[in-house]
């Protein structure tokens, strides 16, 4: 399993998909090994009952200014390929090669030709849908050229969500069987609450995440404008940060919910 985050390093939430993943696999018997990036020189530390996790530190790639995205991904795909070298002179041979959106695709690909292996790829997002179906000349097309490419390299393409799924099939012409729905899963054991009674208090809807366009809380706000006539009292609290914010304070105040979100 490829990706380009995996805790500690965070940037969103692929990283706590592909962490909550490699563990069910392992705990079904599954030997996973997960090949991601670091920006430290040393590697973290591999508890015995969770996925083999290999690094590749950024600090000893070659030198590229931070503006160079796509120079910089394909040179970490470079050392994300060479960690598999040891491991290959032992023995090891994947069965699946599985990456995860297009920052790992050149590793992914290379390394499922090199084993004869399924290379799948779940894509959480593309760079049109980040940016509301318009593509800005520039690192925005060249990154959407990228998943075309990806999006025709790998057996098969995995999305989280019914609306993920169609912008796939329509957005790289794809035939609808190319794309599986596989919904994410959640740990109900992190939602367990202490034995307590029960609070008596208004309806209260919460959601957070990166305050983006593609995460929807533009829909939460036309959702509320919906609601106060339908459920007395409710209210909404939005947490999270992100450059959509400015946007999405217009989005409520339009919708004339400033008073309950």
């Amino acid at each position: 399993m490829l990706s380009w985050d995996y805790p500690p390093r965070v940037t969103g939430g692929t990283a706590a998909h592909v962490a909550g993943l490699s563990q069910a696999l392992v705990d079904a018997g599954h030997d996973v090994v997960v090949l991601t990036i670091s920006d430290r020189m040393t590697n973290a530390d591999n508890p015995p009952d969770g996925p083999r996790v290999l690094r590749a530190p950024l600090v000893n790639l070659p030198w590229l200014p931070q503006t160079e995205l796509l120079s910089r991904a394909a040179s970490a795909n470079h050392a994300l390929v060479a960690l598999t070298a040891d491991l290959a002179r032992k023995g090891w041979e994947p069965d699946v090669v599985h990456g995860h959106d297009w920052r790992v695709g050149w590793a992914a690909d290379t390394l499922a030709v090199l084993h004869d292996a399924p290379f799948a790829l779940t894509m959480h997002g593309t760079e049109r849908i980040r940016h509301g179906g318009n593509l800005p000349r520039g690192v925005p097309t060249d990154i959407n050229s990228v998943e075309w490419w990806l999006a025709f390299r790998a057996r098969r393409l995995i999305a989280s969500s019914n609306f993920m799924v169609e912008q796939l099939v329509t957005g790289f012409e794809l035939a609808p069987d190319h794309v599986a729905r596989i919904p994410n899963g959640i740990d109900p054991a992190l939602w367990e609450f202490p034995d307590a009674a029960p609070v008596e208090r208004e309806p209260l809807v919460v959601s957070w995440g990166r305050v983006q366009y593609e995460k929807g809380f533009q829909v939460l706000a036309r959702a509320m404008h919906l609601l106060r006539g339908r459920v007395p009292d409710v209210s909404c609290t939005i947490a999270g940060r992100g450059s959509y914010l400015p946007e999405l304070q217009s989005q409520i105040d339009v919708e004339g919910v400033s008073d309950l979100v």
